[in-house]
């Protein structure tokens, strides 16, 4: 029998081999799959930088944000696991829309569809302005939401508003938490941060692009012209359009949308299409768009079933019958 005391050593060491057993499994799992490039890792290197350092500064934080920041990258970040799925989403997205060349469009249409001359009549006196059409208003209002989500150099930006409320707020935490750890709790300045925290949190949402996604969504609903609209965008390479009124239509965040678009097999992408009233034969500018973009992923069946409580022939049976809808 083995003494405890005497391999205590080994089973202290063997935790910090977790991270290369996880990274080996995953490769074994998917020997076909796409590793993060270069590019796609300085890209949500930068983007969670930049989200870190924005909410920081919007903390009564003690230390300074670039602080944290470089403990985060020599020790890891928190949670980066609830993280990872929102900046991977937010990278594929300006991935596709940067790498794609826009097709040539028409001029949009003046914001104000009457533009009134000295000679007009003014029936509701001098101070009467004219009032801009309501789609085209939720349109620029798309446009202004979208250009918010990059830095004047066009470096990508994931606002906290495109966060859903469980990892913004766990974020928010490990913010507070390690300026706590790092400066000291003087003043009782949990508590100061717990309130700024709670704030946060209920202002985000308004005025993100998923906001205006959803209003641009009911202007075209409210006016009929949700299928003329979404048809013509297609046609015209207009992702930003498109990419908003799945994200409406669905219930689901811009990024997250954009990047399933990047997943999805071309059936399915006709399915989403259709949702907002454009044919099957108008599909294909996005389809052909997609197709263009380089280190789209490989799609790979579920893992293997358990088998903990069948015996041998049935655990069998069960592994061939998943590999066989594998295709292997």
């Amino acid at each position: 029998m083995h003494d405890d005391v005497s391999s205590f050593w080994l089973t202290g060491a063997e935790p910090a081999w977790s991270g290369h057993h996880a990274a080996l499994a995953a490769r074994l799992t998917h020997p076909a799959a796409a590793r993060l490039t270069e590019e796609q890792e300085a890209i949500a290197l930068g983007l969670a930088q930049r989200l870190v350092l924005g909410l920081a500064a919007a903390l009564p934080l003690a230390g300074e944000p670039a602080d944290i920041w470089g403990r985060w990258e020599s020790t890891g970040l928190p949670g980066s696991n609830i993280l990872a799925p929102a900046l991977l989403a937010r990278v594929e997205e300006f991935r596709w829309r940067r790498n794609l060349p826009l097709a040539p469009v028409e001029p949009a249409a003046p914001l104000f569809q009457h533009q009134p001359r000295a000679s007009d009549p003014d029936p509701a006196g001098p101070l009467a302005a004219p009032e801009p059409d309501v789609v085209e208003a939720a349109y620029l209002r798309l446009r202004i939401a979208d250009g918010a989500r990059t830095t004047a150099i066009g470096q990508p930006l994931l606002l906290p508003a495109e966060l859903s409320p469980a990892p913004l707020r766990a974020l928010l935490l490990d913010i507070a938490a390690q300026d706590l750890a790092l400066v000291g709790d003087g003043a009782g300045r949990a508590a100061d941060m717990a309130h700024a925290i709670d704030a946060l949190l209920g202002a985000t949402g308004a005025g993100s692009i998923d906001d205006a996604a959803r209003r641009y969504y009911a202007a075209l609903q409210d006016s009929g012209t949700l299928a003329e609209t979404a048809t013509v965008a297609v046609a015209r390479r207009d992702w930003l359009a498109v990419v908003a009124l799945l994200t409406a239509r669905s219930g689901g965040g811009f990024s997250r949308v954009a990047a399933g678009l990047l997943a999805a097999r071309d059936d399915q992408i006709v399915s989403a299409l259709a949702t907002i009233a454009v044919e099957t034969a108008a599909a294909g500018p996005l389809l052909d768009a997609l197709a263009d973009v380089p280190g789209r992923p490989v799609r790979h069946g579920s893992a293997l079933p358990g088998d903990q409580h069948c015996d041998t022939v049935a655990a069998v049976e069960a592994r061939a019958a998943h590999l066989r809808d594998r295709g292997a």
